[in-house]
């Protein structure tokens, strides 16, 4: 937290579960950097809560020395935007927070996007398909708003690095996670396909599917 207040950003700190909760009750924060093996309440369930119980979208890194695939897959689903695994360099962990702080200030306001029977407002980050809302972790949902932003052009996996981490190279596994879990929830429960991919390039969104 020292190194972030040298770059000029204002921190708090929490020790344990519980003290991130009250903070959290008691302030409104640009970003969250959550270790996942808090005493007491741990970073996983405060991650539940921030998306859950407070409704809030800020922005939320991962900071911890768990690898396995599964827990960074659960910490994307539950709604982390970024997972980092210790040790990691200071420059890097600042890049990355200025990085989401960037996009998370660079949302469009008051614009609906509409792919067919899909829609993305843009301000509330509300999604419904054909009158059936749709609810969506932040990394998807960043993503889903590129990819109809773009329609029906393709965007490629650099530009949702982009989207995502910035300028710093992001997790490619969890874009593709990401992207499974945008066709589970907005194309599979649906009679027609909208997300494809197109191999070596990237994705796209339309309503209608072509060959490229």
């Amino acid at each position: 937290m020292d190194f972030l207040e040298l770059q000029g950003y204002a921190t708090h700190h929490a020790a344990d579960g519980q003290t991130a909760l009250s903070l959290l009750a008691a302030n409104d924060y640009d970003l969250v950097i959550l270790d996942l093996m808090l005493p007491g309440v741990d970073g996983m369930s405060v991650c539940i809560h921030i998306r859950n119980q407070l409704q809030s979208r800020v922005p939320i890194v991962i900071l911890t020395a768990k690898s396995e695939i599964d827990t960074k897959i659960s910490a994307f689903d539950i709604g982390a935007d970024d997972y980092v695994i210790k040790p990691i360099s200071l420059r890097e962990i600042n890049a990355r927070v200025r990085a989401l702080i960037r996009r998370a200030k660079q949302a469009d306001d008051n614009a609906i996007l509409t792919i067919g029977g899909l829609s993305l407002d843009t301000g509330t980050m509300r999604i419904e398909r054909d009158g059936v809302p749709i609810t969506l972790p932040p990394g998807p949902t960043k993503i889903l708003a590129l990819l109809m932003r773009n329609s029906p052009n393709v965007v490629h996996n650099l530009a949702i690095h982009r989207e995502l981490w910035g300028e710093e190279r992001g997790d490619t596994h969890a874009i593709v996670v990401h992207m499974h879990t945008l066709r589970n929830t907005i194309d599979k429960p649906f009679d027609r396909q909208l997300i494809h991919t197109v191999r070596g390039f990237g994705y796209r969104i339309a309503d209608e599917q072509t060959s490229l």
